[in-house]
């Protein structure tokens, strides 16, 4: 990163908004955006020119959510280009708009327990890039839409019957299809996914692709066994263990339902603020063969090898149901080792959820007041970018600490930071590291950094880095009046 040259000017380098000024106020607004993320776009901002530049960028109707997200995914096309493999995390948000009753062209989301209020937002499916240790490399796919109100007379057996093209269900199989598409050959991919994307058309996607899936079972389908027919869940109880393991898991995973939203998973902190907790758990495993569905389409379809993996908890804690997973995976599994590997990997997938959170609730986008869809389409295709880069520096502090801080901050930033932490005007000949300047930033926010505190959160660091920007830029003002 060059000495004053925000993360936004590299990210978005390849801007194309057909109009070299626009490029540059979209660069520029990104990068005030990012440094006060919760804030209103008008606060964010340096005036009102910055701020009645970016109203009218957003209002622009020549410039769409896919000119913004299309230098991300080229960026983060390259990082995973430095990986022989990565896990591609696909998942649904709803953003939440209901309470602002005058935007239009918002799309339906749910209904309201009352009845009386129509829940309005947009929808969002996610694809986010990891490495196999966890670090986020960004998006390769993210489509924003808005639903359409559900017609009274439809009966949920009609919309089983239409072409998969036809569903809102299609988004795994575009998602991975757009994975594929920017992700080169050479890097090896897997695809994990929830229990949602259980569907018949998305293995045979993957197949046809060639690309590998890992997904959580949610029916239990006939397969193909000696006598004609079986029942994939009774099949797999059958089976012999292969041997115990130990996962570290979400703490706690619960099913609340949310006005407008349905059932949702939430995940639950532990008492000590613990994200996850190690479980021991029985391993099987075995290969079989997918039978087609009689609402898979209206044409025969080919049956599909696949391996299921079931993952069942021993001697849960005291008031907690046994965490019980079916995983399905085109990969072929021919060890006790490459089953654990799986459920390894299906525990990445919670990176997602923590993602969301951080958009909603580090990036306020829900709160956003603009006044019409496709100007929060915009919106939330920025931000949506810009918590990936507050994620990511969540991260990159855990498992690259030793690297130059020259990867996450300018000359200018490190060197504020330095002088603010230590209280001093002198700085340092050596750079120091992610890890010292991720630390610092946290400490801004409100980390203590004592021993017991284990790595900082996204929330403290968000809230640093809001401070960071002031005090660099207040830095950068003092020092250009020398």
């Amino acid at each position: 990163m060059n000495k004053n040259k925000s993360w936004a000017a590299d990210e978005f380098a390849q801007i194309d908004c057909n109009d070299k000024r626009l490029d540059k106020r979209f660069i520029k607004l990104a990068s005030d955006l990012s440094r006060n993320s919760q804030a209103p776009t008008n606060q964010s901002c340096d005036d009102w020119a910055s701020t009645k530049g970016a109203y009218r960028f957003f209002q622009n109707d020549k410039i769409d959510e896919k000119t913004i997200l299309t230098p991300h995914f080229e960026q983060t096309s390259k990082r995973i280009s430095g990986h022989s493999f990565v896990l591609a995390i696909q998942d649904t948000t709803v953003i939440d708009h209901t309470k602002h009753k005058k935007t239009k062209n918002l799309g339906a989301i749910g209904k309201h327990p009352s009845g009386k209020v129509r829940m309005q937002g947009l929808m969002m499916h996610s694809c986010l890039a990891l490495s196999p240790d966890g670090l986020p490399l960004g998006l390769i796919s993210n489509n924003i839409w808005t639903r359409e109100d559900k017609p009274s007379n439809e009966k949920n057996t009609d919309r089983k019957k239409l072409p998969i093209e036809d569903k809102e269900s299609y988004k795994w199989i575009a998602a991975l299809e757009e994975t594929h598409q920017r992700i080169g050959e050479e890097v090896n991919v897997l695809t994990i996914c929830d229990r949602e994307s259980d569907i018949f058309d998305f293995f045979l996607e993957a197949k046809s692709l060639n690309e590998h899936v890992l997904v959580r079972a949610s029916h239990d389908r006939s397969i193909a066994i000696q006598e004609g027919k079986g029942r994939l869940f009774d099949h797999i109880a059958k089976q012999k263990s292969l041997g115990t393991t130990e996962a570290e898991v979400p703490y706690k995973v619960d099913s609340k339902h949310t006005p407008g939203k349905g059932k949702r998973t939430t995940l639950a902190l532990g008492p000590d603020g613990e994200r996850t907790r190690t479980i021991e758990a029985e391993v099987k495993a075995s290969k079989v063969t997918l039978l087609p569905s009689k609402l898979s389409g209206q044409f025969i379809k080919e049956k599909i090898d696949i391996t299921i993996i079931e993952v069942t908890e021993k001697n849960p804690p005291e008031g907690y149901e046994p965490l019980h997973w079916r995983l399905l995976t085109t990969l072929a599994i021919e060890s006790f080792d490459e089953a654990c590997l799986m459920l390894k990997f299906y525990c990445k997938r919670w990176n997602i959820e923590i993602y969301f959170k951080v958009l909603k609730s580090g990036c306020s986008v829900e709160k956003s007041r603009l006044s019409t869809g496709d100007r929060l389409k915009k919106h939330l295709a920025l931000f949506s970018i810009i918590a990936w880069r507050i994620f990511w520096l969540t991260h990159v502090n855990r498992l690259l600490p030793e690297v130059s801080c020259d990867a996450v901050l300018s000359e200018n930033e490190w060197k504020a930071l330095f002088c603010k932490i230590h209280k001093t005007n002198i700085v340092p000949e050596e750079k120091p590291t992610v890890g010292d300047v991720i630390l610092w930033i946290a400490r801004l926010g409100g980390f203590l950094a004592r021993k017991c505190d284990g790595h900082p959160g996204p929330i403290v660091i968000w809230r640093g880095w809001i401070r960071l920007h002031e005090i660099s830029e207040m830095r950068d003002i003092m020092l250009s009046e020398i």
